[in-house]
């Protein structure tokens, strides 16, 4: 399933093809196992482990686009780092707002709901999925009223 951007987010994991090769240095031989490329097979347990941390990453990657979108057309030049963003001090007032309006955007959809419906269509019909979790009640707005998120320091 792509990202909102547009990116798609894969999360395969496969076993490692592994070939041993024996290495001999100063008259002594050593075994090494060296990875050749990976099998066709799915890791199951690999990909089942780390598709929660890879949503997120989409997600953070995904809201990141954005604003760096949205501070190149306000011709804001910005730094980032993982999901912490950085300007020069005039503009981050504004950048501090491209970050909220593009959190509100990116988060109004129902993003598992999505990825859910994604994988109903593109899975075997037999696969059990987890139900949604319950829907809270946080208004995505108040995060215009709230001090401390982004906080500009």
């Amino acid at each position: 399933m792509p990202t909102q951007a547009g990116l798609p987010v894969i999360n395969d994991y496969h076993k490692a093809d592994i070939k041993r090769i024996r290495v001999s240095l100063n008259g002594r031989d050593r075994d090494f196992n060296f990875v050749i490329g990976d099998k066709q097979e799915i890791d199951e347990t690999g990909a089942a482990n780390a598709v929660t941390a890879n949503f997120i990453h989409s997600v953070d990657a995904t809201h990141l686009q954005a604003v760096a979108i949205e501070a190149a057309k306000a011709g804001i030049e910005m730094v980032c780092v993982h999901d912490c963003f950085g300007c020069i001090a005039p503009h981050a007032w504004r950048l501090k707002e491209a970050i909220h309006v593009k959190f509100v955007q990116l988060h109004r959809c129902n993003l598992l709901a999505e990825i859910l419906e994604s994988a109903r269509a593109t899975l075997p019909k037999n696969t059990k999925l987890p139900s949604l979790p319950e829907t809270g009640t946080l208004k995505l707005e108040d995060i215009y009223l709230n001090y401390h998120a982004f906080k500009n320091n």
